[in-house]
Order: structure tokens, then sequence, then C-alpha cells
């Protein structure tokens, strides 16, 4: 992760924009939901292994099937929001100061 983590630094000074820390954030995010579960994270964690060491393209497709259909859902309980003038994050979950 930590080199997932340079790489969209990295992009970010290129681009001038936030946007792939942003995205890095986001699949981060989804991956500790994922390790919330043990037997789920064993399952994601096989499954992107198994597509790694795959023969053929089908193969890929079925794992990286398995891995999408963990990982999709783990997205999608993740907060998200943007910091704004009116107070914190979304993503914190903290109260918007009165």
């Amino acid at each position: 992760m930590q080199a997932d983590l340079e790489k969209a630094f990295n992009r970010a000074a290129e681009l001038d924009s936030l946007t792939p820390v942003r995205a890095y954030l986001a699949h981060w995010s989804a991956v500790v939901e994922i390790e919330r579960f043990p037997d789920t994270a064993r399952q994601y964690h096989r499954s992107l292994y198994l597509a790694h060491r795959a023969e053929s393209p089908e193969e890929v497709r079925e794992h990286l099937t398995v891995s999408s259909e963990i990982l999709r859902p783990s997205t999608q309980a993740v907060p998200r929001g943007r910091p704004t003038a009116e107070g914190p994050s979304t993503i914190t979950g903290l109260p918007t100061p009165p």
C-alpha cells in the first residue's frame, strides 16, 4: 500500500490535483472495511493471488470477479465526503460545529 500511496502523491503532483490521493484513500478505506471480516479478507486476498497466478484470461476473469464482488460492497459501505467550509469531512463522521 505504501508504494500505491507514493504513486498517488506523485501523480497528484504531476496533475496539480488531489484526485489521485482521494482515489487512493477511497480504495484504502474499502480494503480496511474488507479486513474487518477475516474470512472475507482471506477470500479477497486469495482471489487476487489466484488472478495473478492464473494461466488463462478466463481464469483471471473468474478470480477478479470474486474479488470485485467483495470490493464493490465494501467500497459502498464506506462513507464519502469532502471537507467543506462549513465543517469537517463527512468521512470522519464528526458533526459540523455550530
